[in-house]
């Protein structure tokens, strides 16, 4: 079933179009989840959030955008919106008092990266602890572009931004990590830096 096909029988309610959705784009949201998140349960409850905001949404969908642009613009939204439930729920509720799991230590590793610097698994695991570094914008971005690998289009069209905005967000994002990665006194800054630079020729 090609894509036309697919929305085709999704704006019907077609329930195997629906299930041929999650099969094709459920790693995809659920990795792009976890890491705008940082949280494994977290990304489980956003991804099920996004494939019910699919299921009632596919009849309006008008097809100004490629469908994985519009799953990945609802997927970031999702995301956004469960951080700052999370924020808001941290000004009412008292601390427990019990010590902090680290979520990057029982962290899945649900599909490869297309970026070079996630060759490493120990590598991985530095850049991911110091994306949590940074603001939700920057951090969407680096997701968006340098791991999910989309265009720097389908990424703004995710965002809900302007091209040249996405690109300005993205350069401040990389800017950070760089800088994160550097001060930590380790070499992970090196790769990142080369995968950044052929990542701005595509």
């Amino acid at each position: 079933m090609d894509e036309l096909e697919l929305i085709r029988k999704l704006k019907a309610g077609d329930e195997p179009a629906f299930e041929q959705l999650v099969d094709d784009y459920g790693k995809k949201i659920y990795s792009t989840a976890l890491r705008i998140l940082g949280d494994a349960d977290a990304a489980q409850d956003a991804s099920q959030d996004v494939f019910l905001k699919i299921y009632g949404a596919a009849a309006s969908f008008k097809g100004n955008s490629a469908l994985s642009t519009w799953i990945y613009r609802i997927t970031v939204n999702v995301c956004l919106d469960s951080k700052r439930r999370q924020r808001r729920l941290k000004l009412y509720t008292p601390p427990d008092g019990g010590e902090d799991e680290d979520p990057q230590a029982r962290l899945p590793d649900p599909s490869p990266r297309p970026d070079e610097a996630y060759e490493s698994r120990e590598t991985r695991a530095e850049i991911l602890d110091a994306l949590k570094m940074l603001d939700d914008d920057q951090r969407t971005a680096v997701v968006l572009r340098d791991i999910q690998g989309l265009s720097y289009i389908e990424a703004a069209e995710a965002m809900g931004c302007a091209e040249g905005t996405f690109k300005s967000r993205l350069s401040r994002a990389r800017g950070n990590l760089r800088e994160i990665l550097s001060e930590r006194g380790n070499f992970f800054a090196r790769p990142a830096s080369k995968s950044v630079k052929e990542g701005e020729r595509s």
